[in-house]
């Protein structure tokens, strides 16, 4: 945050980055006039096919990050991924990730999570609430369950929200005999003005493995780990 303080003196040019790029963590996302089916994400690789550097990694229980790119209209854009290793089968850990509305408890920056309205037992709304800096940023997304290995989604557009466009995934892949998760998580996202790449990249990727962790110890711990 010095940095930050020292490169970006003016406190409203900070409050502004620090606004638009905390929201990459929660899946919360950026406003931008591109359909969200028009993001395509890449489908994660086995564990077997992560580089030799990342596997070592993750089997000492710490997350990784990376990002690749895609082309959003005319433009190219990151997607950001990060993955870790969940000492629980993935049944647990997508039962964390199911209760919507305990989310705020353990998710960075998150103080609101909440249900408004079960479409299907595939399809939630979801409304969340986050707090960065001095900004409350709400956003309304769209849940899907595909299995109970998987879960996307996008941004409610025809909703009121504090950005601009979001799509992103959650995976929790069979690993150590099913006894653990390999989690993977991928993110696009568009706050809707412009924020130095580099800033971006690197603000991120930190924000996204305090995410991870926070995640795995919810999990670890039944689900009363609290942040």
């Amino acid at each position: 945050m010095l940095l930050l303080s020292n490169t970006y003196g003016d406190p409203y040019m900070l409050k502004t980055i620090l606004s638009r790029i905390g929201l990459l963590v929660v899946g919360v996302a950026f406003l931008a006039p591109v359909k969200a089916e028009a993001v395509k994400l890449k489908p994660f690789p086995a564990f077997s096919k992560l580089p030799t550097k990342e596997i070592a990694t993750l089997k000492k229980s710490k997350p990784t990050t990376s990002s690749y790119k895609i082309t959003v209209g005319k433009k190219k854009a990151d997607v950001f991924v990060a993955r870790i290793i969940i000492n629980k089968p993935p049944a647990q850990t997508y039962k964390i990730l199911m209760d919507f509305k305990s989310r705020y408890k353990y998710m960075p920056r998150m103080r609101l999570s909440k249900v408004l309205k079960k479409v299907s037992k595939k399809r939630f709304f979801e409304h969340q609430m986050v707090k960065v800096a001095w900004s409350k940023i709400h956003v309304h997304l769209d849940i899907r369950v595909n299995g109970k290995d998987e879960m996307t989604w996008t941004l409610r557009k025809n909703m009121k929200n504090g950005i601009k466009d979001n799509v992103g995934v959650w995976n929790m892949a069979s690993y150590n005999g099913g006894k653990s998760t390999l989690l993977n998580y991928a993110v696009y996202t568009d706050p809707g003005r412009w924020v130095p790449g580099w800033l971006r990249r690197r603000l991120t990727k930190s924000s996204l493995r305090k995410l991870m962790v926070n995640v795995k110890k919810r999990v670890e711990s039944g689900g009363t780990w609290k942040k």
